[in-house]
């Protein structure tokens, strides 16, 4: 048994106690106020015992959103998945890339040319051993369109888009690559 516990069932004996003596004795004014006066220290007693730090209630800082990308293959020997390690992740912000670049020739890299244009990502990640990446979205891009390209690294020259319209939640994105 704790101690807090220990003392607050001392005091809720006490307290008891103490309502039966008043029960049970005819008191005097000043018997009465003394007891009175015990009665709501040990009332005040209790209730600082009963708080404990798990009822502390703290307001967090609003989350940062964040945009968590897995990136998996499949070979033509079968169809399990595998993780595409290597395989990099381009975000474009404001930019709708099937849309914008149709006209655009893909040079590599992320980047996309026309004539003497070229348009390149605005943040570059690659899929970790685990098969993911984990983005954090900056606070000045939470309400921005942006379109998500993942680029394969076992399947070279194949790429995934997928437009988002703002970023205020958390985006999971799954892409699966197969021949």
């Amino acid at each position: 048994m704790q101690l807090s516990e220990l003392l607050l069932y001392l005091l809720i004996l006490s307290v008891f106690c103490m309502l039966n003596h008043i029960r049970s004795e005819i008191c005097t004014y000043y018997q009465r106020q003394y007891l009175m006066k015990k009665t709501y220290l040990l009332f005040i007693l209790l209730y600082l015992i009963s708080c404990s730090d798990k009822d502390n209630i703290t307001i967090d800082e609003p989350l940062t959103p964040l945009i968590e990308v897995q990136v998996f293959y499949t070979d033509d020997d079968n169809n399990d998945l595998k993780y595409d390690i290597g395989s990099d992740i381009y975000i474009y912000y404001n930019i709708n890339i099937p849309d914008a670049l149709s006209r655009y020739t893909y040079i590599g890299n992320g980047h996309y040319q026309k004539d003497s244009s070229i348009v390149s990502p605005d943040r570059t990640y690659k899929i970790a051993q685990e098969g993911k990446t984990v983005i954090r979205v900056e606070d000045g891009n939470v309400d921005k369109e942006f379109t998500l390209v993942a680029e394969s690294n076992f399947y070279k020259n194949m790429r995934i888009y997928s437009y988002h319209p703002y970023c205020r939640d958390t985006i999971k994105e799954l892409y699966i690559f197969s021949p």
